[in-house]
């Protein structure tokens, strides 16, 4: 059956194409945002470089970030791939978000977050207080904290990873507190860390953990954070600690002024003490609200 519509597009060609979770729910969500903007289910024939273009000056007038707008558009300009095959593509307004900031949490900022966890039911609250100290010592974007399971932590808290999104290999590790924190709440086999929410959902919940705090930034901001300190306690290895090229990291971190973006401050943050305990057992299934 051919699709005349854009959401069954994209669903024919996720049925017959092998994709990551990751890649077809992003697929998704793009093709959301354009539905909505649409104002319903547009024809295949509305779904083209104009509309994408029109879109995008439209986000960018409503005040989006520009790293939100061209991540909109590298989602969309590949879906109208997919669908076209080999046919043409029109062409896509283009989006030049500028340099990133490398502004960064302190090791005392990161605690406030930490402590913003403190209104958040047991069930809920050991999640999100793992999920923060893991994701600032090791600097992993989210979707490769979901993807980490207890057989990748060694018995002194060391991670030999490779990120999903480059392939590029980083070597990091946890305080055995963090390792502590994981062998009494989370399963041996399996994720440790998703939460059982939609992205969305994790950003909304992030986004008021950090309203509570009295801080600014998302999630991304823990892997600027862990970079920071580790390039500026040892020069020369903060690039090796993200997984990233010596040039991507210089490019977006040694532009600024580090020393005054991240004081020196002890790189070990306190950990929450529990009390009454959380429940011992991981229910991914538990929806945060």
């Amino acid at each position: 059956m051919l699709a005349t519509v854009l959401s069954q597009a994209l669903e024919n060609y996720l049925l017959f194409h092998d994709l990551a979770p990751g890649t077809a729910a992003w697929y998704r969500r793009v093709v959301s945002v354009f539905r909505t903007w649409a104002g319903g289910d547009p024809l295949l024939a509305d779904f083209n470089g104009e509309q994408i273009s029109r879109l995008l000056r439209d986000k960018k007038a409503a005040g989006r970030s520009p790293f939100y707008v061209k991540s909109l558009r590298g989602g969309l300009v590949a879906v109208l791939r997919e669908i076209r095959g080999d046919e043409p593509m029109e062409r896509v307004r283009g989006v030049r978000p500028g340099q990133l900031d490398p502004e960064a949490w302190t090791p005392a900022e990161v605690e406030q977050l930490l402590r913003a966890c403190d209104p958040m039911p047991p069930e809920s609250r050991w999640r999100w207080v793992l999920t923060i100290a893991v994701a600032y010592y090791t600097g992993l974007d989210r979707c490769d904290l979901w993807r980490i399971e207890r057989r990748h932590i060694s018995p002194a808290g060391a991670i030999r990873w490779r990120r999903s999104k480059t392939g590029g290999r980083c070597h990091v590790g946890l305080p055995v507190d963090v390792v502590a924190l994981i062998d009494h709440h989370c399963p041996r086999q399996g994720p440790i860390l998703h939460l059982g929410v939609s992205p969305e959902w994790f950003r909304r919940i992030f986004a008021g953990i950090v309203a509570r705090s009295g801080l600014t930034g998302t999630f991304k901001k823990f892997r600027k954070t862990s970079g920071s300190l580790v390039e500026q306690a040892q020069p020369g290895t903060g690039h090796r600690h993200l997984g990233n090229t010596r040039a991507v990291f210089e490019a977006n971190y040694e532009a600024h002024d580090l020393t005054r973006a991240v004081p020196t401050m002890p790189q070990v943050i306190r950990l929450p003490s529990f009390d009454p305990p959380p429940r011992p057992l991981f229910d991914p299934r538990q929806q945060d609200r």
